[in-house]
Formats: structure tokens, C-alpha cells, sequence
């Protein structure tokens, strides 16, 4: 029996440009502007700042973070939003361990 393993090269970081976060950061911030039900650009939002804390430690963006997902949660419940809770859960763990860095 032959061995057909695929050699499967390892992941790689594609660098982020601060003109592409920009123009990601603008165009989700429009489109909740348009529709501010948009659930789904809200949890992009979120996600995307939750990103941010994560790379720069920026405690602004999970404020941002957190209201754009509980903004989310708004517009559609839990029970068909679990991306929203999701992010909001992992926004507020991140603020705790913020704001009690030895409780942990």
C-alpha cells in the first residue's frame, strides 16, 4: 500500500496594510450608517476590533467591540445570533482580564 500523504505547507500571516484596515474599518462603518439592523456588518465590526485589541492592545476598540455586538444581539436574538454572542462573550472576557490582569 502506497503512502499518499499531501504535504500541506504551514499557514502564513498575510500582512495587514493600514490602508486596507481603513477602507475595511469605513466600508462596515457606512454600512451599518445605511442599515443600522445589519446584524451581520455589526458582528464584522466587532469582530473586526476585537482583531484590533488583540494587535495592538487598543482597550478603545473593545468598547467598540462590545457595543457593536450587543447592537447586533438588538437586531437579531441569540438563539439566531450566535456569532454576536460569541464575539460579545469574547469581548467581555478579554475586558475582564483587562481590568483584573491577576485574577486569572
Amino acid at each position: 500500500m502506497e503512502d499518499s500523504t499531501l504535504s500541506i505547507p504551514p499557514a502564513v500571516l498575510l500582512a495587514s496594510t493600514d490602508t486596507t484596515d481603513d477602507l475595511t474599518l469605513r466600508f462596515l462603518q457606512n454600512k451599518i450608517k445605511e442599515d443600522p439592523d445589519d446584524f451581520i456588518a455589526q458582528n464584522k465590526l466587532a469582530a473586526w476590533h476585537l482583531q484590533r485589541v488583540r494587535e495592538t492592545g487598543e482597550l478603545l476598540s473593545l468598547d467598540i467591540a462590545m457595543r457593536a455586538a450587543r447592537a447586533s444581539l438588538t437586531t437579531l436574538s441569540a438563539e439566531h445570533n450566535t456569532g454576536a454572542l460569541a464575539l460579545l462573550a469574547q469581548a467581555e472576557f478579554t475586558a475582564r482580564i483587562h481590568r483584573f490582569p491577576g485574577s486569572c
